[in-house]
C-alpha cells in the first residue's frame, strides 16, 4: 500500500513533464524559433556572339526570356554591340531563352535556375545560308539525326502538338489543297478529325520513309481520312502521304509543295 502511494505521488510530475515536452526526468527544452525561408532572387546573364567568336552588330540581336510551360515573358532585350544581357530578380525554375538575329539561325535554349547567384551562359549563333530557292538542311545535322534514328519518336510536347494540329487544319483547308485532295471541309472540321498517333514505332517508321534528311528527333503524326500527316516540331517540313507512303502534298523548307504522280 505504501508503494502504491509512492506511484500516485509521481503521477503529477510525470504529467507535467509530458506537457513540457520532456519525459519527466530530463531538463525541459524550449521550442526553437524557425524563421520562414525567403527565396533568394537569381540572376541569368551572359553573352551572345557569332559562332566565329566575333560580336554581332548592335541592335540586330533580340533575346527573349520566358518561363517554360507558362509562356510568361520575363523580358525582351535588343542587345548592344558586346552582346551582353542580364535578367535580375528571377525565381528558381525552368526558363527558355530565345535568341535571334538578322542573318543568323534562331537559337532556343532551356535553362534551369536553382541556386544562388544564378547562371551565366555563352551563346553562339550560326550564320544562316542565303538561298534564292529552298535551302538544303545542314549536312552535319542530318548525319547526327541519322545516327540517332533509334531515338526518333512521336512529339510529346503538348504545345507543339497543338500548334501542328492548327497548322495542318489551316493547310488542308486551303482552297488549293481542297481542290487537289477533293474535299470541301473547313479548318475547324479538319482539326476535329485529326487523329494523333502516339506510337513511337509508327512515328519512327514513317519519318525514316518520308524524311530522309530529317534534322529532328521528334515528329508529329496524325491520321486524317486515308492520309498520313507527318511534320517536324517547327512545321518547316510537313508531308501528306497516302497509305503507300507516297508523298502527295506538303511543305518543304517552309514552302508549299505538291507531288504530282507520274503517268
Amino acid at each position: 500500500m505504501a508503494r502504491f502511494s509512492q506511484v500516485l505521488h509521481l503521477v503529477p510530475s510525470l504529467l507535467l513533464g509530458l506537457l513540457a515536452g520532456t519525459d519527466g526526468c530530463g531538463p525541459a527544452r524550449n521550442p526553437v524559433l524557425q524563421l520562414p525561408v525567403t527565396p533568394t532572387p537569381l540572376v541569368l546573364k551572359g553573352r551572345v556572339s557569332a559562332d566565329s567568336g566575333n560580336p554581332i552588330p548592335a541592335r540586330l540581336t533580340l533575346i527573349r526570356l520566358t518561363q517554360k510551360h507558362r509562356n510568361d515573358t520575363i523580358g525582351t532585350v535588343n542587345l548592344p554591340s558586346d552582346g551582353r544581357f542580364r535578367f535580375d530578380n528571377l525565381a528558381a525554375g525552368t526558363y527558355e531563352l530565345n535568341a535571334r538575329s538578322i542573318g543568323y539561325h534562331r537559337r532556343l535554349d532551356t535553362l534551369l535556375l536553382s541556386s544562388p547567384p544564378g547562371l551565366e551562359v555563352s551563346l553562339e549563333l550560326r550564320p544562316a545560308s542565303m538561298c534564292l530557292d529552298l535551302c538544303p538542311p545542314d549536312p552535319a545535322l542530318v548525319e547526327a539525326a541519322r545516327l540517332q534514328q533509334w531515338r526518333w519518336q512521336c512529339d510529346r510536347e503538348t504545345s507543339s502538338v497543338a500548334s501542328a494540329r492548327a497548322q495542318w487544319a489551316a493547310f488542308l483547308a486551303d482552297s488549293a489543297l481542297r481542290r487537289y485532295l477533293v474535299h470541301q471541309l473547313d479548318s475547324m472540321t479538319i482539326a476535329g478529325q485529326l487523329q494523333r498517333i502516339r506510337d513511337d514505332a509508327i512515328c519512327r517508321r514513317l519519318a525514316i520513309a518520308l524524311f530522309p534528311k530529317a534534322t529532328s528527333l521528334a515528329f508529329t503524326l496524325f491520321r486524317w481520312s486515308h492520309y498520313w500527316l507527318l511534320s517536324d516540331p517547327g512545321f518547316g517540313d510537313a508531308i501528306v502521304a497516302n497509305d503507300s507512303l507516297r508523298p502527295v502534298a506538303g511543305i518543304y523548307g517552309g514552302s508549299f509543295a505538291v507531288w504530282i504522280p507520274r503517268p
